[in-house]
């Protein structure tokens, strides 16, 4: 094994992804209980937050790829959780909603999520509750500039 490694521990970005990974984990086995997929949270959660975005927009806001999203919405759709109307402004745009079947499932899964980190978050004083929100939000910030000027590269 490379010495360098062996020497040092897990860097900032690994510890994060490591925490990332443990709360998706989670709530995949907590989402499957109440019978929500996992790759639908997202999606829900910003069309709750902003009703009648395009699939463009929730790609954009999801991270997620143009194609995964529209066979994503395709299920959803299936399953009743979201419906697509054309834009009354621009026929050409279809804007998708959540529906009530879909606001009802996110709520759940939202309340496990929100349970989750209320307990985490616990174990954290008000200093360090900041502090961590501070940093988290310059990393986020950091790594989205990066991932952007190499895309421009």
């Amino acid at each position: 094994m490379n010495n360098k490694i062996k020497d040092h521990e897990k860097t900032i970005i690994m510890k994060l992804n490591d925490v990332s990974k443990m709360f998706k984990d989670y709530m995949r086995k907590e989402s499957d209980k109440i019978g929500l997929k996992c790759a639908y949270r997202p999606i829900l959660f910003h069309l709750i937050v902003n009703e009648g975005l395009t699939q463009a927009e929730i790609a954009e806001k999801t991270l997620l790829k143009a194609p995964t999203i529209s066979l994503t919405l395709q299920k959803m759709e299936y399953e009743g959780l979201v419906v697509r109307k054309n834009d009354e402004n621009d026929q050409r745009q279809t804007r998708v909603y959540s529906t009530k079947k879909g606001l009802e499932i996110f709520d759940k899964s939202h309340q496990i999520a929100d349970n989750l980190e209320k307990r985490i978050i616990a174990r954290l004083s008000e200093d360090d509750k900041i502090l961590a929100n501070e940093i988290i939000e310059k990393i986020l910030k950091a790594t989205q500039e990066e991932v952007d000027n190499n895309e421009n590269i």
